[in-house]
């Protein structure tokens, strides 16, 4: 296998430069020198414009500047289009991290001072070649996400993406990002899966995606309540951690209630609040969830040891994944099962 340059500079300020250069080959001075790439520029800037519904008709020429790391910004790119549109695109860019420090709102602000003193529209972009798990949180703020799937549907059809070796390998380093995400399909449940890594934000990923509007979640403003929320992400622990997702929150007298992937494990938890009160917790709802649970058609019983934390196992099983007939997941299967799980703790903590 060729070396790829991308396995080499895998950090996001590498990202921000081929982002970057990229926008700028969209400006209409090389479009003659350089079509294919002048293409795939525009191509690209078409799909940044489009997340905010603005078009780049084919007869519209642009003129673009991007610069990196602009008052901590990742990419500023400003557009002029031969339509009278002048535009701002402030970019910020993520590998495998997140938004963190307020800094969404702190970058929109400086955007929108500057776009005040020059009269441009701002469009901001949040791009992630990661797994994108944090879209409602991004959009809740102004940004519109970018995932892979959309850089690679816009990238890997241009001509310039077989003849310029930068573009090759950006195109290709996506794809391995991708293959690896959604290895989960293809993996038998009869093989030990690793405890983390990319499968997992593949997995877990359309799992909150299914499971979300079935379990009734209507976006971040609705966290308080997270009767519908569904959550993932790595959970370090001294035996090297695991992928773990929640869902099916319930409040109930001393805590809250709700369900736990660990890796293939499911577990059934307790949040205790009241630290006097964690055996009582941990014993009753034990006791209710175990006894609900053929019900349910959930095989779930007592964990291998009881644990007196802020968060308890009551319950629990040694696998989750519901095979098909050629022994990959059933998708649609597990997430009846995990809407089932869901369904027994609203049946157990729902009032007498």
């Amino acid at each position: 296998m060729r070396p790829n340059l991308f396995d080499f500079a895998t950090s996001e300020l590498s990202q921000d430069a081929v982002l970057a250069w990229l926008l700028a080959w969209a400006d209409a001075s090389h479009a003659a020198a350089a079509p294919d790439m002048h293409q795939a520029g525009r191509a690209f800037l078409q799909c940044l414009l489009g997340t905010h519904g603005q078009p780049l008709p084919d007869d519209v020429t642009a003129t673009v500047k991007a610069r990196t790391q602009v008052h901590r910004i990742d990419i500023l790119a400003t557009v002029d289009l031969s339509d009278g549109r002048r535009l701002l695109l402030p970019i910020e860019d993520k590998t495998d991290t997140g938004p963190h420090s307020g800094q969404l709102e702190r970058y929109r602000k400086i955007a929108d001072e500057l776009a005040a003193s020059d009269k441009r529209t701002v469009l901001p972009l949040y791009v992630k070649s990661g797994t994108v798990r944090v879209a409602h949180h991004v959009r809740a703020r102004g940004w519109e996400p970018i995932g892979r799937g959309q850089l690679l549907e816009v990238l890997a059809p241009q001509p310039a993406t077989k003849t310029n070796a930068i573009l090759r390998d950006y195109v290709d380093r996506l794809e391995s990002l991708e293959a690896e995400t959604r290895s989960y399909a293809s993996l038998p449940c009869a093989d030990d899966w690793p405890r983390t890594g990319r499968l997992w934000e593949g997995l877990f990923t359309e799992l909150e995606d299914r499971l979300g509007p079935r379990l009734g979640w209507e976006g971040e403003e609705h966290l308080a309540a997270r009767s519908g929320w569904v959550g993932w992400n790595y959970v370090p622990n001294a035996q090297g951690g695991f992928m773990g997702l929640w869902w099916g929150f319930r409040k109930v007298d001393g805590g809250e209630l709700y369900g736990q992937l660990e890796g293939t494990k499911l577990t059934i938890k307790v949040k205790a609040d009241d630290k006097s009160r964690r055996q009582e917790l941990r014993n009753d709802w034990h006791k209710r969830i175990v006894a609900a649970a053929p019900d349910h058609g959930l095989p779930l019983t007592r964990p291998t040891r009881f644990g007196n934390g802020k968060y308890m196992t009551v319950a629990t099983a040694p696998d989750w994944r519901v095979a098909g007939a050629d022994d990959t997941l059933d998708l649609d299967a597990t997430v009846e099962l995990l809407v089932r799980v869901a369904e027994l703790v609203r049946h157990v903590t729902a009032p007498e």
